[in-house]
């Protein structure tokens, strides 16, 4: 919700405002996201997700991994999402 806040409206210290990407691209980047979390060893550039995610909301650092993540998703355009997803699902 942080993440759509900042996009929206901007938040104090955060990236945004941002323009949304259309809720169709959203919801592939979220279920593309959902499958590679969900895999016994997700891809190394999701490491820091993936940890911050199984951590609580209290941590300050895990919750700029998460924000930063999903701000990106909210807002990157299509070629940048693409760009950013094949760094961070590349086993190299």
């Amino acid at each position: 919700m942080v993440a759509v806040a900042d996009a929206q409206v901007g938040i104090v210290n955060g990236q945004g405002p941002g323009r949304l990407c259309p809720k169709s691209e959203i919801q592939q980047r979220m279920l593309a996201l959902d499958a590679a979390l969900k895999t016994v060893e997700p891809p190394p550039g999701l490491a820091d997700l993936h940890g911050a995610l199984s951590r609580g909301t209290s941590h300050v650092r895990e919750r700029r991994i998460r924000h930063d993540h999903f701000y990106a998703m909210l807002t990157f355009s299509e070629s940048s999402w693409r760009e950013r997803w094949k760094h961070l699902t590349s086993s190299d």
